[in-house]
């Protein structure tokens, strides 16, 4: 990972913005095109030189509003010149309205957004063009609207999914690392981040009792509850599988469990024969001898 190579020598004291504002139309998405406003844009580079590679990173700082109430913070340093580039950028989102962001939803979602808020800290380190991140989210009061046609929805239960990471509280909140190689022509960051956050949905909706056991056991398995063979006594370890499951449902109140029963003949039959032998055993023992002592 090569640093860049300029025809000529860049050298800056440093760049500042103030007070800028930009007007984004985007119109790729579905339906119609996404529109966004920028306001009290500042940004601030430290100085820049590309002939002096043993010169110290670059220090950038950056924020902006968005739609009015969301608000984005860029910090860290770039070393764009260096004999390898690197960066050690956090960004963070707060209180980002979603609504605005429809068109992008319906094309790379599959659905409208109802309502919703998102607040994200994305801290990326890139070291001899190898990134790696962390996206640390949480979507407040996220709730998918309309279904949209789009070849580029992904075939997914996105609303099974949201639901199963939605507490009390209407918040979906997760940690998830991802990685990439700034050398593929194929990369992208928002393609990297987006694959990261559907494969949390993806196992979301095909293993939920793991996702739930995860956040609300030691990782028991919570898909079933045993009983004792032959009895309505639970098993061992069940009681606490059972109150894992009552908090999950507690704090996932759009879940809906559906209970199957399953019956193991082999160990309930031989389970039933000893109660009845021992039943038939107190009963001879009481009839016969009723001052005596007892069978256990």
């Amino acid at each position: 990972g090569a640093g860049l190579v300029l025809p000529i020598d860049l050298r800056l004291g440093g760049v500042a913005i103030a007070g800028g504002s930009a007007r984004i139309s985007d119109a790729s998405g579905l339906p119609g095109a996404t529109e966004i406003a920028v306001d009290e844009i500042e940004a601030t580079l430290s100085a820049i030189n590309s002939a002096d590679p043993a010169a110290a990173p670059v220090a950038v700082h950056a924020s902006a509003n968005v739609d009015g109430t969301g608000t984005v913070v860029l910090d860290g340093t770039l070393s764009l010149f260096a004999p390898a580039i690197g960066a050690d950028l956090t960004t963070t989102i707060r209180t980002l309205p979603l609504k605005p962001f429809d068109p992008y939803a319906g094309r790379f979602v599959g659905y409208t957004i109802d309502r919703g808020r998102m607040n994200i800290t994305l801290p990326i380190k890139v070291t001899e063009r190898k990134l790696d991140g962390t996206l640390d989210f949480a979507f407040d009061g996220l709730f998918l609207g309309d279904s949209v046609e789009s070849p580029d929805a992904p075939d997914l239960p996105l609303k099974l999914g949201l639901a199963l990471l939605r507490d009390s509280n209407d918040r979906v909140a997760s940690k998830i690392p991802f990685s990439g190689d700034l050398s593929d022509p194929q990369f992208s960051l928002g393609g990297v981040i987006w694959q990261a956050f559907l494969s949390l949905i993806g196992k979301a909706v095909t293993a939920p009792f793991q996702l739930l056991a995860s956040v609300f056991s030691e990782g028991e398995d919570l898909s079933h509850v045993a009983f004792e063979p032959g009895t309505d006594l639970l098993a061992e370890g069940s009681l606490s599988r059972l109150d894992a499951l009552g908090r999950a449902l507690t704090e996932r109140p759009a879940l809906r469990m559906s209970i199957i029963t399953l019956e193991t003949p082999e160990l309930d039959r031989a389970a039933l024969q000893r109660i009845m032998l021992r039943e038939e055993l107190l009963a001879f023992h009481k009839a016969n001898d009723p001052a005596g002592g007892t069978i256990t």
